[in-house]
């Protein structure tokens, strides 16, 4: 019955490193989005962090966002791809507006509009880009 329970604890330790690895692993090594990111409006900085394996943090004001992202080719050619962002915490704290709302669980869709020189990216909330957020600028 001891080595059931050390086989069981094994397979089980062994399967919960298997998850944390498949998450450390990069997934948008060479995207253009990885990097920090940032766009001021009213005084206030809202910094974007993408990582290379999926994962965004933003700080803007006193808000502190953690999310999942996934990112699908649109037309990569002219810079445009859709992000699907879902929010794993959020602080619930005022953000660059003011807002206080708790975005956990929340999952949304956005074009991303990505221009060079300089580096930049807008959100985009419509298929014809013309209403966007940003220009977020590559820090």
């Amino acid at each position: 019955m001891k080595y059931l329970i050390l086989i069981a604890g094994t397979i089980f330790l062994s399967s919960c490193s298997t998850i944390q690895n498949k998450y450390d692993k990069p997934i948008y090594k060479d995207h253009p989005i990885v990097g920090a990111w940032i766009y001021t409006s009213n005084g206030c900085n809202e910094i974007y962090e993408f990582t290379d394996t999926g994962f965004r943090m933003v700080h803007a004001n006193q808000e502190v966002v953690k999310a999942k992202y996934e990112i699908s080719n649109v037309a990569p050619e002219s810079g445009v791809y859709l992000l699907k962002d879902t929010v794993i915490e959020d602080n619930g704290m005022p953000d660059c507006s003011g807002s206080t709302s708790d975005m956990s669980g929340d999952v949304v869709e956005v074009l991303l509009l990505i221009q060079y020189l300089p580096e930049r990216f807008s959100f985009c909330f419509d298929k014809q880009l013309n209403n966007c957020v940003g220009p977020y600028v590559k820090q």
